[in-house]
């Protein structure tokens, strides 16, 4: 946390562009589940505004939520988005007014799904169609019946289960921005999207559209948006992060962005890396070179989790054999602590490593016998505590080393103390 807003245990944290994810591409990818063939039916036809003219001809649901529609001013990167007029856009309260603009503003430039210019007026008539499409079914509102049942299910907080909407009775939701989260809806919906959107153990969206979302499906994978590095697929961007993690071929990571500095990375491994700012830093890249560390320091222990399996056996025949060897102390503690800083966060209890600023240099000890034991201590700490804190703390005095880990958790039986 920085800057100086106070702190609380529970932020509540706007959503902006990233709803064009969370409500237009889930609400359709629901929907396609729910009546295939629905990612194709065409605009115009559930948004009579934009059956006027030749404009909106052709343009389905799915090219309004990849906001390729064909109809623009300037294929120059957000410069639609920028326009004085657009104002006349989000400033207006009613759904006419908004649906008019949306409908109207612009002409048909190129064929639809050809090229990607960034529209939220698109993603609002994207929820206009799904708006009516939800009355033809009479199946209640598109965002209470569609959406928010997922949030319930998911156990998100309250915030996340009503949008925003227009001021009039169609009570329109906007659809490309107008959520309000906390940070644990962004960790579990990442990691539900992630994990194939389940509820008890069922896909509740349409596989297609979201294996393509994700960069799984190379046969759908995208317009180039904004940039070589970009694309933007069903409503996720994605960027290529081949080069930056010295990949021999391109890695494409999905994401969801938001005005001001938001980004919520959908991550290799299954991890979701989010920033809330307001600075307008939108590069994550450093936090995906960090992520890449972490997934392979995992797959590391795992490797030693394998030998300490071996091991055992050389502990019974009391043959186990320490080695010494020089090991830089610093960015050995410091890798341990990354391991488990995000373990932490995702239970909700706070991780806290504290070590004096200096630390010698260089150390002798058995590396994988000090990191078993410290990745030991600190998984049981993590997994036992549910609320509060877990602590690393690392002390150098008169060259001898001390680690402990502290935890709030539920602690040991007494009569285990002994044999422990």
């Amino acid at each position: 946390r920085h800057g100086d807003h106070p702190f609380c245990d529970a932020l509540d944290l706007p959503s902006y562009s990233t709803a064009k994810s969370i409500v237009g591409a889930v609400g359709l990818m629901r929907l396609e589940a729910l009546v295939p063939g629905a990612a194709n039916q065409l605009i115009a036809q559930h948004v009579p505004a934009c059956a006027v003219g030749e404009a909106w001809k052709g343009v389905t649901l799915g090219q309004s939520l990849d906001m390729a529609t064909g109809v623009y001013g300037s294929s120059a990167f957000e410069a639609d988005e920028n326009a004085p007029s657009i104002s006349a856009f989000f400033d207006a309260e009613d759904h006419a007014p908004k649906v008019a603009y949306a409908c109207g503003q612009y002409r048909r430039r190129a064929m639809p799904g050809q090229t990607f210019v960034y529209h939220t007026a698109d993603t609002y008539l994207l929820g206009a169609a799904l708006a009516d499409i939800q009355r033809e079914r009479g199946d209640g509102d598109f965002y209470d019946a569609l959406i928010a049942p997922l949030w319930r299910s998911l156990r998100l907080s309250p915030t996340i289960l009503t949008t925003r909407r227009t001021a009039d009775a169609a009570r329109q939701p906007f659809t490309g921005w107008g959520l309000t989260y906390h940070a644990d809806d962004i960790v579990r919906i990442g990691g539900w999207l992630s994990d194939g959107a389940r509820i008890e153990g069922r896909p509740v969206l349409d596989s297609g559209l979201l294996s393509a979302a994700l960069q799984r499906d190379p046969a759908r994978p995208g317009l180039r948006a904004g940039g070589q590095d970009y694309r933007y697929k069903a409503g996720f961007w994605a960027r290529d992060l081949g080069t930056t993690l010295g990949c021999a071929a391109p890695l494409w990571a999905p994401f969801m962005s938001g005005y001001g500095g938001i980004s919520v990375v959908l991550l290799p491994g299954g991890l979701t890396y989010y920033y809330f700012g307001d600075s307008g830093v939108f590069d994550w890249a450093p936090a995906a070179v960090e992520a890449a560390k972490i997934i392979r320091r995992s797959a590391e222990h795992l490797t030693n989790l394998v030998e300490g399996l071996l091991d055992i056996s050389q502990v019974e025949s009391g043959v186990l054999r320490i080695s010494s060897e020089t090991v830089r102390l610093a960015p050995f503690v410091d890798q341990i602590a990354n391991m488990f800083r995000p373990q932490a966060q995702s239970k909700g209890i706070d991780f806290l490593f504290e070590r004096p600023e200096k630390l010698p240099d260089f150390v002798r000890t058995d590396q994988k016998r000090l990191r078993q034991i410290l990745i030991n201590l600190l998984t049981n700490a993590v997994r036992f505590t549910d609320s509060g804190t877990v602590t690393l703390h690392v002390d150098a005095r008169r060259e001898v080393l001390r680690f402990d880990v502290i935890d709030t958790g539920i602690g040991v039986a007494p009569q285990d103390h002994q044999r422990i």
